[in-house]
């Protein structure tokens, strides 16, 4: 939920940053999108070729924590040519969390709940942006795009020291067959 929350939401906001931070027109919010789009196709082609279980705990945790560093790096500058490579990391982590997690979850629950379970994940992850969405851009209303977004991003990756030891102790466990 931190993921759809915080960080996915930030293609919501794209628009207004390509106007208001970069001051770019259509064609730079294209290639903003277009450049988180590979970074995704990127992660995908990995976890395609990866297929296995061990390690995607790590990935997770680790993965929701560079995501929102790589985010913060974004809205930290208003250079169109920095944007488009840390977006890249940024689409690229941001799958990668997302199908660590589902990948986890299908791993973990037994047979005959799995289908009520990932129901349930899919509709946080996404369904969940939009709430996100419009919580930030309604502060960035009164502190603008890059603050609230970076503000989004430092609650990710609090969230993510917080919980992600605990999440990463219990690694073993996650990565296991039900019995």
């Amino acid at each position: 939920m931190v993921v759809a929350l915080f960080l996915r939401s930030y293609q919501n906001l794209m628009a207004g940053f390509a106007k208001d931070v970069f001051l770019v027109d259509e064609q730079g919010l294209g290639n903003m999108l277009a450049l988180a789009g590979v970074g995704a196709l990127i992660a995908a082609i990995v976890f395609a070729i990866r297929g296995k279980t061990e390690g995607l705990t790590q990935v997770f945790v680790f993965g929701i924590g560079i995501a929102a560093i790589a985010l913060l790096v974004f809205v930290s500058n208003t250079y169109i040519t920095s944007a488009l490579v840390t977006v890249t990391f940024v689409g690229g982590l941001i799958v990668a969390t997302e199908m660590s997690a589902q990948t986890l979850v299908q791993n973990m629950v037994a047979d005959e709940y799995r289908a009520r379970i990932i129901s349930i994940n899919l509709a946080i992850t996404v369904g969940s942006p939009a709430f996100g969405a419009f919580a930030i851009g309604w502060f960035a209303e009164f502190v603008g795009f890059q603050v609230a977004l970076g503000f989004s991003a430092l609650v990710a990756l609090v969230a993510t020291i917080i919980f992600g030891k605990r999440i990463l102790a219990e690694r073993l466990l996650i990565e296991s067959k039900p019995t």
